[in-house]
């Protein structure tokens, strides 16, 4: 599907549908695509997409790491350490992600994030 279909559809359907689903297992398998979707992109193309999409990429992921399903949450921090080495990273999830789910997700955030080597 994520290959066949244009991005931009498969992004909207995936996160309008599959990662806020009432089944855990439906909402893991919409994370797997999401990191699939990412790391075929690559960082860059992900943020050139248009703001709307982006947006729902950050969202999508923010709410899957607070997420009960820990496969859920696994596939979220493997997209997310795919985003976060981008310079850009920082500034666009404050804009698409609430700051009650931001204090949330610092801590796990924090964890992934690529410490330089001293």
């Amino acid at each position: 599907m994520c290959i066949q279909l244009p991005t931009s559809r498969v992004i909207a359907v995936v996160t309008g549908r599959g990662c806020t689903h009432q089944n855990s297992i439906v909402r893991a398998a919409s994370m797997r695509l999401m990191n699939d979707i990412v790391s075929r992109l690559g960082t860059d193309k992900v943020f050139q997409m248009q703001k709307e999409m982006k947006d729902k990429i950050l969202l999508a992921g923010a709410n899957c790491l607070t997420d009960g399903s820990l496969e859920a949450r696994n596939y979220a921090k493997a997209m997310f350490s795919h985003l976060i080495s981008h310079p850009q990273f920082h500034r666009a999830l404050v804009d698409a992600v609430p700051q009650s789910t931001l204090r949330h997700i610092a801590k796990t955030l924090n964890s992934i994030k690529p410490h330089p080597i001293t």
